[in-house]
């Protein structure tokens, strides 16, 4: 910009207004400078390069926003009826910072070894002036038993010790193929059984017979006469044939005769006449005789234990339900009056003096026909 000094006492060729004109265009040209150079030295210097480092520099910082400036070399407005002022050379433009240098970013580190499961890496830890070693991965040594290691080493000494050996295991025992048994719990139904039982080979099933010899009658005022033939598949779930727990079909058929009393039991005076409906006909006075017959099915579960390995004194017993599967049979004595008297029956050739009610019994009725089946026999098992 060029500026033009003026002295006193020098008119420099134009009029004094003219020249005071000049000298206030001037002043402000210069002060419009002054202002835009203060504006331009606001714009902040590049930030000098950050030295290399392991870890990525974060980048600069973005420089804010520039306080706009004038533009350079606007005049001021001029005075109306004054002189156009000259026009001068624009300002230099402002410094252009200079570009930040790019980032420097950290050397690849080598991969860290892997501890053998995918996916993971081992972290490595070492002591400065020492390297990690490395380790090599192979097929895994063969399972060591009980302190013996695979074949071709020497014994494991930090092993665990050789078991101790098992005893010997004892010779199986014999097969048995027969047994003999009493069967003292029949005495209670006046009954007395023997029981045959004979193995099929090693197989765990047996075939039994058990006949019985009937000679009288639990119940009071009835006599019973006969005999009942048992028949029974066995199959032995748990143990050996003839020896252990067991489950029996049960078949049986029983044929007695039935006798039905009435009168005085104990001094053995009877009195009444048979009903020939359902009595036999050489029934005698007092009583009802009468041929009964049952067949009776179920099913029995128990034990069988034999003392000792090849045979000796054994013990069975079971419980078991049957159902006889016959018809309905009743016995019955009627008592002796009047018009049996005059008639001339041969069971009452006398008149009662208290003649009261006939007595009966039933077998085979609706609570009949479930019979409770049962055997504890004692006996011998080879």
């Amino acid at each position: 910009m060029r500026t033009h000094r003026v002295g006193e006492g020098q008119t420099n060729g134009y009029p004094a207004d003219v020249r005071m004109l000049r000298f206030s265009s001037g002043l402000m040209a210069g002060s419009a400078l002054l202002l835009t150079t203060v504006a331009s030295a606001q714009v902040p210097p590049a930030p000098p390069a950050e030295p290399p480092a392991e870890a990525p520099a974060d980048p600069p910082p973005e420089a804010g926003p520039e306080t706009p400036a004038s533009p350079p070399g606007e005049a001021p407005p001029v005075q109306p009826g004054a002189a156009p002022p000259p026009e001068e050379d624009p300002p230099p433009p402002p410094p252009v910072p200079e570009p930040a240098p790019p980032p420097i970013m950290p050397a690849p580190q080598p991969p860290a070894p892997s501890n053998g499961q995918p996916g993971y890496g081992q972290p490595a830890y070492g002591q400065p002036g020492y390297g990690q070693p490395t380790r090599e991965y192979g097929p895994p040594p063969p399972p060591a038993g009980y302190g013996y290691g695979p074949p071709g080493y020497a014994p494991n000494p930090g092993g665990y010790a050789p078991p101790p050996q098992r005893p010997p295991e004892p010779p199986p025992a014999d097969t048995l193929f027969w047994s003999l048994r009493y069967d003292p719990f029949d005495l209670l139904f006046r009954r007395v059984t023997i029981e045959g039982e004979v193995a099929l080979g090693d197989l765990p099933l047996s075939v039994e017979f058990a006949p019985s010899w009937i000679f009288d009658s639990p119940s009071d005022g009835i006599d019973e006469k006969g005999f009942d033939l048992a028949a029974r598949f066995a199959w032995y779930i748990q143990g050996r044939p003839l020896e252990g727990f067991w489950l029996k079909a049960n078949a049986e058929y029983e044929r007695f005769q039935a006798t039905l009393y009435r009168g005085d039991l104990d001094n053995e005076v009877y009195f009444g006449r048979p009903n020939p409906e359902f009595c036999d006909a050489d029934s005698e006075k007092g009583t009802c005789r009468r041929t009964l017959q049952n067949f009776i099915v179920g099913a029995m579960i128990g034990n069988s234990t034999v003392f000792g390995s090849d045979g000796g004194f054994a013990i069975s017993g079971g419980i078991g339900i049957g159902v006889a599967v016959t018809g309905t049979e009743r016995l019955e004595v009627l008592p002796c009056d009047d018009t049996s008297r005059l008639s001339g029956d041969p069971n009452c050739p006398i008149n009662e003096d208290d003649p009261g009610e006939g007595v009966f019994t039933t077998y085979n009725d609706k609570a009949g026909r479930i019979r409770l089946l049962g055997s504890l026999s004692l006996g011998v098992t080879f």
